[in-house]
């Protein structure tokens, strides 16, 4: 059986066009839509038909796509977009671009080749240009798009937001507060700028209170459970040169937690313990920096259809960026350990 990408081939195109073509946008002029129709019908090609659903926008459905689709935080995040959606008879396709560039671009080739009305997305990298371009080009070219969680460099798109370097820097204050001068830090991704937030949070509040950040403490990873389970059983001997733990997100606490369990090191005796993020279930006792995630996926939705409803028209409106404040849960696992 044809595909959509046969008969992109035979008509010397790209898939976006095909699917042009077929929905009969103007921007594919009669020779070529004609030359789409008459390969398509040389190879028996029949398009699937994307139904939409009656509503006020005249949309199907919209993509989102996020980078771990494991981490909590996303499905949170998910969970207040399709409250929104749902009101709407809007479907939402879900995308796990797993924190690859690659696989991103991959995803987005796909949600344009089937005409979805819209695109929210916690991009992987700020410092992947290609796929940042992509992203602008698809929001000027009448596909709206908004930023979930991680922003571009240069800040020039509609967001949501959440206040990680403030989150960091008082997670990091309230650690030194408890007495701790050796706090371990398990940053994110550098190319990531929530991830780069975070270290540059923990760097400042170590800096304004006097205390050398050392090198060797900062664990780098990559917000995956499994690297930084493995990088923690690794360094396991240098946890008893430090008295606390920050780490920069949910997954990652889960994973260095785990990690310190198989070699007895116990949270609040041993060790102290803050993570930007709410715990996996099973560390409940653990301080935490807490973030409204289902109200953020709520407003990128509301954002989106602002932006669907505008179509393209007005170009000149002023971006909408909401970044959304935390709040910091003592558990009691931030106090300096009482075997230390």
């Amino acid at each position: 059986m044809a595909t959509i990408k046969d008969v992109a081939a035979a008509a010397g195109v790209s898939t976006a066009t095909v699917s042009r073509a077929f929905s009969n946008k103007n921007s594919v002029n009669n020779e070529t839509r004609n030359r789409i129709l008459e390969e398509a019908r040389k190879l028996n090609f029949t398009p699937r038909e994307y139904k939409q659903r009656s509503n006020s926008l005249g949309c199907g459905c919209i993509g989102v796509v996020v980078p771990d689709i494991s981490n909590n935080f996303f499905a949170e995040v998910i969970s207040g977009i399709e409250s929104v959606m749902s009101k709407l008879n809007i479907q939402v396709l879900i995308c796990n671009s797993d924190e690859d560039p690659g696989a991103e671009i991959k995803i987005l080739d796909s949600l344009q080749a089937i005409n979805v009305c819209g695109i929210i997305i916690a991009p992987v990298s700020n410092a992947v240009e290609y796929n940042a371009e992509c992203l602008k080009n698809f929001d000027r070219s009448g596909i709206p798009v908004v930023l979930m969680d991680r922003d571009l460099r240069n800040g020039s798109m509609d967001g949501v937001f959440m206040d990680s370097y403030g989150g960091a820097y008082e997670a990091t204050q309230t650690l030194i507060n408890c007495g701790h001068k050796d706090i371990a830090f398990i940053c994110g991704p550098l190319t990531s700028s929530s991830g780069l937030d975070r270290l540059n949070a923990f760097i400042a509040a170590h800096r304004d209170n006097g205390l050398e950040v050392h090198e060797e403490h900062i664990i780098y990873s990559d917000f995956k459970y499994e690297t930084t389970y493995n990088l923690i059983t690794q360094r396991i001997d240098q946890m008893n040169k430090v008295t606390a733990i920050l780490s920069s997100n949910r997954r990652m606490t889960y994973g260095c937690c785990m990690a310190l369990s198989e070699n007895r090191i116990v949270i609040g005796r041993d060790i102290s313990f803050i993570s930007c993020g709410r715990p996996e279930i099973g560390h409940g006792f653990i301080s935490y920096v807490d973030y409204p995630t289902y109200d953020m996926g709520s407003e990128c939705a509301q954002i989106l259809i602002e932006k669907a409803k505008r179509g393209k028209r007005n170009r000149t409106y002023a971006r909408k960026r909401t970044t959304f404040d935390m709040e910091i849960i003592l558990n009691g696992s931030e106090k300096y350990p009482s075997n230390r």
